[in-house]
């Protein structure tokens, strides 16, 4: 029963594969976009792992071909998980001959700890690669793995455990629409 599934799963896959093709993003075009997945703050030492869910928002805004700028917030639901603010460029590589639409992307963050009764801001990069699924020119669904390095900004020394924060990986299933799908 399973292998039927997913034969079937397949072919539905090739069916829409044969109707959409991936495309270029128009530039000027909004895209929303919403993510959900496991996260892991890193800390100095291996063995100290903090897990939480990772929501994410973004905002997509292709201005040439292959380059969007992007906004994300981005929360972490458990432990030590921050909400963050990230800005940032998107590169997309587009025109392959089936409705998929790789990407690699790096921002810059800025956010707060969560977890933690004192004012923890923390700071960083993030660099992280993609891959979209067309369903149609204005839905995409898709996955991206992140990995964020970060520092702290007003570090009071209340907790050893924050100064040895160095970075977080995510990994999240991601949907994205198209705000302006017909213009005239």
């Amino acid at each position: 029963m399973r292998q039927r599934l997913i034969f079937l799963f397949t072919l539905a896959l090739m069916g829409v594969s044969s109707v959409v093709s991936a495309r270029s993003m128009e530039a000027g075009s909004i895209w929303l976009s919403g993510g959900l997945g496991p996260g892991l703050e890193l800390q100095a030492d291996p063995s100290d792992l903090s897990k939480a869910l990772i929501l994410s928002g973004q905002v997509e805004y292709p201005f040439i071909e292959h380059w969007s700028a992007i906004g994300e917030l981005g929360v972490g639901i458990g432990a030590s998980h921050p909400i963050e603010a990230r800005v940032g460029a998107r590169y997309r590589v587009t025109g392959l001959s089936i409705p998929v639409s790789p990407y690699m992307q790096g921002q810059l963050l800025l956010g707060r700890l969560l977890g933690y009764s004192s004012n923890q801001l923390t700071w960083g990069g993030r660099g992280l690669i993609g891959l979209d699924f067309f369903l149609t020119k204005d839905i995409a669904l898709g996955g991206q793995f992140g990995f964020s390095f970060i520092g702290l900004i007003n570090n009071d020394n209340t907790s050893t455990a924050l100064s040895k924060r160095t970075g977080s990986a995510e990994w999240l299933l991601t949907a994205s629409v198209a705000l302006d799908q017909e213009k005239e």
